[in-house]
């Protein structure tokens, strides 16, 4: 028994660990891969992810997860062996060693889904929720320096395992500087900032002075990245959590808020699905009047060149690989994003949409992921109405920020949507338990420490 608990507390700080190296090598990704490069250490700066994957490995080695998760995990290995057999069928110059490593470097671009899939089906969520606030006061603080002072990283290249890559992307929009803080990339940081902005903003639960100052500053932070997605997110999110939480008490508002909560996230989804396949889109975009729509950096130039080239670009690629099955299958494990850029350089393309990401990737199968995010919705606000409002805000997230962006392979969101997928595995309390919301001992120790809504 003993030996058991050991190896479950070993475990505990494992995951605990990975979500740490996780959160921090995203937010400090920037200043980290310089010191490593002027230290002659690039290769180090894989340290995380490859600790994460080995944590996640060995949590399906010891046979200690909820049936779902062996169940999402074993699609994902049918997935791959299907990868394997159809590029090697369509790809007549690709062989079985390079098939191989296409597949294990998507498998490891998915290493924070898999994270956040065993934090939430294990009920050991609370450890990423209680890095909201250092990981949004660094994300803020680098955004803020970095709009008086240029750090030496950005710009600089930096070669890791034979592959040349910027260490922190520079790069403005309409003459604006996309500010990247400590980060690789604006973008990164500014999911950051609206992911744990959000979630600092909840845990200040009866400080309404407090959570506008965490508020506007969020907004402020995201503003200088020029990120518009996660400026989205942040404007909106505690705005619609303020809205449809606003009472756990009482049964008939919270059934108004959980219905209008969870009408805003299938609106969103249908969003995210519906620009990429509207044909119009593009027309409708760029028919917009500029003068009217374009403020500063906020323009919508951007989504029309998705709508013109990113998205149908994303939908030639099964009719370039000539294999009809793609249209239900998708192109598998690494036929879409970051993989592509290393083993399909001339035809790479991003997605930059959660739905064209995952139906390229997927195929029908997309549809699971769009199950398990209403099912989870749906268990908690049953079972554990307390902690609601979380599930509500991440899904918002995840919702807004995969209209623009592929989502999967951004470590924290993607971390996000495993929290999410796994809620529909987690164990549950009883009915009669649900009911007592006071009965903080009967859920873990940790457990949504700075999420309960304690009703006396």
């Amino acid at each position: 028994m003993t030996n058991r608990n050991g190896q479950r507390d070993l475990a505990s700080v494992a995951l605990a660990l990975s979500v740490v190296l996780i959160v921090y090598n995203e937010i400090l990704g920037g200043a980290l891969r310089f010191l490593l490069m002027k230290a002659h250490a690039p290769w180090l700066s894989y340290v995380p992810m490859v600790f994460t994957a080995t944590t996640v490995f060995g949590f399906f080695a010891r046979k200690a997860l909820p049936r779902g998760v062996w169940v999402v995990g074993g699609s994902f290995l049918g997935y791959a062996a299907y990868t394997l057999i159809l590029r090697l069928a369509v790809d007549a110059r690709g062989s079985f060693v390079t098939e191989m490593g296409r597949v294990g470097f998507a498998l490891y671009t998915w290493t924070p889904f898999f994270l956040g899939l065993i934090l939430a089906s294990t009920r050991r969520e609370e450890s990423l929720c209680r890095q909201a606030r250092a990981a949004w006061f660094l994300a803020v603080i680098g955004v803020l320096m970095n709009r008086f002072v240029v750090f030496p990283w950005t710009g600089a290249t930096i070669e890791i395992l034979g592959q040349t890559t910027e260490v922190a992307r520079d790069w403005s929009t309409r003459g604006v500087p996309r500010l990247a803080g400590f980060s690789r990339g604006s973008v990164f940081t500014a999911n950051d900032i609206a992911v744990f902005g959000t979630l600092f903003f909840l845990s200040l639960r009866g400080q309404p002075l407090t959570r506008l100052v965490v508020w506007l500053t969020s907004i402020v932070a995201v503003a200088l990245t020029t990120s518009k997605t996660p400026l989205v997110v942040i404007v909106a999110v505690p705005v619609m959590i303020l809205l449809c939480c606003g009472s756990v008490n009482k049964p008939l508002l919270r059934a108004v808020g959980y219905y209008s909560g969870l009408g805003v996230v299938a609106g969103l989804l249908t969003l995210t699905v519906a620009l990429p396949l509207a044909s119009s889109t593009e027309t409708v975009l760029d028919s917009a009047p500029a003068a009217s729509m374009d403020v500063g950096f906020l323009t919508l130039s951007s989504m029309s060149e998705r709508a013109r080239i990113m998205w149908p670009g994303a939908f030639a690629l099964p009719a370039l690989d000539a294999a009809p099955i793609e249209w239900f299958l998708g192109r598998g494990i690494g036929g879409i994003g970051a993989a592509q850029g290393i083993f399909e350089p001339h035809h790479v393309n991003s997605a930059d949409n959660l739905f064209v990401f995952l139906y390229l990737t997927f195929g029908i199968g997309v549809v699971f992921f769009a199950v398990m995010l209403f099912l989870g919705m749906r268990r908690y606000y049953v079972w554990e109405p307390n902690t609601f409002e979380l599930w509500l805000s991440l899904s918002a997230i995840v919702a807004i920020l995969a209209i623009a962006t592929n989502v999967v392979e951004s470590a924290v969101p993607s971390l996000l949507i495993g929290l999410l997928a796994g809620k529909g595995f987690a164990p549950t309390l009883s009915r009669s338990t649900s009911a007592l919301a006071p009965a903080r001992e009967l859920l873990p120790k940790s457990y949504g420490s700075q999420f309960l809504r304690v009703t006396p």
